[in-house]
């Protein structure tokens, strides 16, 4: 395997407020990690460097082979549009849209034709167990079945990269579980590299390594 995530002493503040304090860390392609520790430590900050939404100060993040803090807007939107993908603690649905157009968007945005997405689109409503809810709008879905249609929505693209913020914290625990197998089965069958952010021990089972962040450093213990 090789490194497909290479952060180099990167640093991040918020007006005089350090967030990252020179962190460093290399996840190989395919590899699942888990980023732990307590509310400011960094966790989802560094989360929001590696997908490109926040700019980090100083240091050296590559993804893919393509450097972030010095690649033009039109490589980092080809990057986050492709390559990278985010499931999020809330889902981040669009309230007008179905289930199945809710999966198919990310597609639409790369100029893929309509009727080869919703094809797509209805592939990954039959993997992540949708089918009978396709028309469905997210306000008629209950918690696991949003988490599941934003899973689609993400891996719909094909990318190499999900980054997860809490994925099951807005979630009761049994359907948690599932959204974590779910996780497990499609970023392993697909080969997609896993970085997670979460404050459950229960859900780093899935992950091959869990990294903890103390006051914006990656501290001891890093677990295999």
């Amino acid at each position: 395997m090789s490194s497909y995530v290479v952060i180099d002493t990167v640093t991040k503040s918020y007006g005089d407020r350090k967030v990252l304090s020179g962190v460093s860390l290399e996840i190989q392609a395919g590899e699942r990690v888990a980023l732990m520790g307590p509310s400011g430590s960094g966790k989802s900050t560094l989360l929001n460097c590696l997908g490109g939404v926040d700019r980090f100060d100083a240091g050296n993040l590559v993804i893919g082979g393509i450097a972030l803090g010095t690649a033009s807007e039109a490589e980092l939107t080809r990057l986050r549009r492709r390559e990278i993908a985010t499931v999020f603690q809330f889902f981040h649905l669009l309230p007008t849209l179905s289930v199945v157009e809710n999966a198919i968007f990310p597609l639409l945005l790369n100029g893929v034709p309509e009727r080869e997405a919703l094809a797509k689109g209805r592939e990954w409503m039959e993997r992540v167990g949708l089918t009978h809810r396709m028309q469905a709008t997210p306000d008629q879905l209950s918690g696991g079945e949003m988490q599941r249609c934003a899973i689609a929505r993400a891996l719909t693209a094909g990318p190499k990269l999900l980054l997860a913020d809490e994925p099951t914290g807005n979630l009761d625990s049994a359907t948690g579980e599932k959204i974590l197998d779910l996780l497990e089965e499609l970023t392993r069958e697909q080969g997609i590299t896993l970085v997670m952010v979460t404050h459950s021990e229960a859900a780093t089972r899935i992950c091959e390594r869990t990294v903890h962040l103390l006051d914006g450093r990656v501290v001891e213990p890093v677990t295999a």
